[in-house]
């Protein structure tokens, strides 16, 4: 599915193609309000401070206001047919270093920074991680150190969904990246692997820091779901 919109009148005039500043999808998003009015799924997704920056270069912030209202409109109305249900979901974790590789060209690319995979490295101080190129090390990266949080959730089934397919998760962009895994486009947050270096399971993830702020995350949106049934009846 694609979404046109109309090029707002304070957009002509200005170049977007080549774009610096912003995350990867505000840029796809002003490439193609500038060139083709023409945006693939997905592209609504964006962060509202990474597309505030990239319009920087070219507007006054007076003008930057006006214009992020402009575009916001387009961009908040997700299809039912792209959410993905919780009855489809065994749980939410992260990807193993094998997981990756098995699936890595299936997998959004993701500009922000370095993100865990809940494998561990090459000694007990480290944690499998993927830099910013999309290049999974699993040698890893020294586990008190911050890094993105991207949540994987485990499928029962894709349901309607193809590898590929974009997809709406607690508000969140998610990618279908195999039969068994939804991969989220972006980062729920930054976490250490795990500030306890000096545990015995120091570098394992059922131990870790960073498990705990993906269930947290998860049983948070599964309690506002009950919540909301609950309300209705």
């Amino acid at each position: 599915m694609k979404m046109l919109i109309e090029l707002p009148d304070m957009f002509k005039g200005y170049d977007f193609t080549n774009i610096q500043n912003g995350s990867l999808a505000a840029k796809n998003m002003l490439h193609a309000i500038a060139c083709g009015k023409e945006l693939p799924d997905g592209v609504k997704y964006y962060k509202e401070g990474d597309l505030y920056n990239g319009l920087r270069p070219y507007m006054e912030f007076n003008q930057i206001d006006e214009a992020m209202e402009t575009i916001k409109p387009a961009f908040n109305t997700i299809p039912k047919d792209k959410r993905l249900k919780l009855e489809l979901i065994k749980e939410a974790t992260l990807l193993s270093y094998d997981e990756y590789q098995e699936n890595e060209f299936n997998i959004p690319l993701f500009d922000d920074a370095w993100w865990w995979l809940r494998t561990p490295g090459y000694d007990s101080f480290r944690a499998a991680i993927v830099n910013f190129t999309g290049y999974a090390d699993s040698y890893g990266d020294l586990i008190q150190y911050e890094a993105g949080i991207r949540p994987a959730l485990k499928l029962k089934s894709t349901g309607d969904f193809v590898i590929g397919d974009s997809a709406e998760f607690n508000n969140l962009p998610f990618t279908i990246i195999s039969p068994e895994y939804a991969l989220c486009d972006i980062s729920i947050g930054k976490s250490v692997f795990r500030a306890d270096r000096d545990a015995e399971d120091a570098n394992v993830y059922a131990a870790s820091d960073v498990k705990k702020a993906v269930d947290s995350w998860f049983e948070e949106y599964k309690q506002q779901i009950l919540d909301a049934k609950n309300t209705k009846n």
